[in-house]
């Protein structure tokens, strides 16, 4: 499967569009992330004035270069030429008007943005009536009910790199950057931990990378059913592991 951006110049009604074809989402967010960092004194062909209306749908202002993105490519992301591709498309109308193409969009969750400090549901990708959710609000383990969820807000940690976040940080979530968990619960907001390899609300958070939702560190104890309901506990890194997860709105 194949994740497509629809990149829309501005100012140009007939000729303004590119689509931009990735492999998966993860590697569109880690595309945009590089445009919009890319701002040190003297760079080329930046492209760092790119609009993020939603996950698919991207603008930047047209310029007298007209082929920006691929400017962009061949200066600033070589390294990134293996996964996009990129092409021009047109769109007119018969009254020669923007004739706009939708996005059509890959999976239920494909408007959903993911920002430091967003809150979010989640759920396994393969069943995914199961969510996380916190019966016990004191230090008490996550399991997975198919009936009630618990909203977790996500936060980037910079803390260990050596330059801050850029001012006014537009950047999205990528798996690459390490995160740290805190439930929103109806008693207030808990951190989240690890204590063995059960995952809980602690008095102590833990970092993780964000790509943990998607390269399995996260599994399901079936054995361990701390609800008493038959539902089972959230694992971290170990023999449990391997689920991938989806963040809903």
């Amino acid at each position: 499967m194949v994740y497509q951006v629809y990149l829309n110049w501005t100012g140009d009604q007939y000729n303004g569009r590119e689509i931009l074809v990735f492999p998966s989402r993860h590697y569109a967010d880690e595309f945009y992330n590089r445009c919009i960092t890319t701002t040190a004194p003297g760079t080329v062909n930046p492209l760092d004035d790119i609009v993020r209306y939603s996950p698919q749908f991207w603008t930047f202002t047209n310029a007298a270069a007209e082929s920006r993105p691929f400017y962009f490519i061949e200066s600033n992301a070589k390294d990134l030429v293996p996964t996009i591709m990129a092409a021009r498309i047109s769109g007119y109308d018969n009254n020669h008007a923007t004739g706009a193409m939708p996005i059509i969009p890959n999976d239920a969750t494909s408007n959903v943005e993911y920002v430091s400090g967003g809150a979010y549901y989640i759920r396994t990708k393969s069943t995914p009536h199961l969510y996380w959710f916190i019966q016990d609000q004191d230090h008490g383990p996550i399991s997975l009910d198919p009936r009630k969820a618990t909203k977790f807000q996500i936060n980037r940690d910079d803390s260990v790199k050596p330059s801050p976040a850029p001012v006014n940080d537009r950047r999205v979530l990528e798996r690459k950057d390490d995160v740290q968990l805190v439930a929103l619960t109806p008693g207030g907001t808990q951190t989240i931990g690890v204590t063995g390899h059960t995952v809980s609300a602690a008095a102590a958070s833990f970092r993780f990378a964000f790509g943990s939702f998607y390269n399995g560190d996260f599994g399901v104890d079936w054995s361990y059913t701390p609800n008493q309901l038959g539902d089972p506990a959230l694992a971290y890194k170990v023999q449990y592991a391997g689920e991938e997860w989806e963040l809903v709105n």
